[in-house]
């Protein structure tokens, strides 16, 4: 039996795509942290910030992992604040490999600018600056959380997926 891989990094960086792809390529589950927060409450993360604000949405997040990081075998997709609560990453690695998607501003920014989620910590209109400010203030939390950083600039998303796989001594 394998350890969980778990995926964090910032917004945009690529987790849930990386994840449904792994997913495929092991045959095994992924659950996307976000989406499955999402169906248990019956809203989308922007109405659930909107409504009960950062702090409550960061108590169903907790609650969340707690429950997921308990599973075998899966691929674990966070979302971008999981790293605020030690609590998580506790959590996260009693059965699980933290890979860090190490993205640059610029590649997040642009990934950004292609999604359709909506993202309520952006809801500014000087969003690429509240960018930089979070990726920045995030920084040491992701690094010091991680056990291998994967660096996803300019990688395609298979190309990151072989990295993940290579380190955990998988071949397909």
């Amino acid at each position: 039996m394998r350890k969980n891989i778990v995926l964090t990094g910032f917004m945009a960086s690529g987790k849930s795509t990386v994840a449904k792809v792994l997913s495929k390529k092991l045959k095994i589950r992924y659950i996307d942290i976000d989406r499955y927060i999402e169906r248990k409450e019956n809203m989308s993360i922007k109405t659930i910030f909107n409504k009960f604000g950062e702090k409550h949405f960061r108590e169903l997040e907790s609650k969340a992992v707690n429950k997921i990081s308990k599973q075998r075998n899966v691929i674990i997709s966070t979302g971008g604040g999981v790293i605020l609560n030690n609590k998580n990453i506790k959590s996260l690695k009693k059965r699980g490999k933290i890979f860090l998607l190490d993205a640059s501003p610029k590649t997040v920014i642009k990934n950004l600018k292609n999604s359709r989620r909506k993202r309520p910590l952006l809801s500014t209109r000087n969003w690429e600056g509240r960018v930089y400010d979070l990726m920045n203030n995030r920084k040491n939390l992701y690094k010091k959380s991680c056990d291998y950083v994967i660096s996803v600039d300019g990688k395609s998303i298979n190309e990151i997926c072989n990295e993940i796989l290579e380190i955990n001594n998988i071949s397909l």
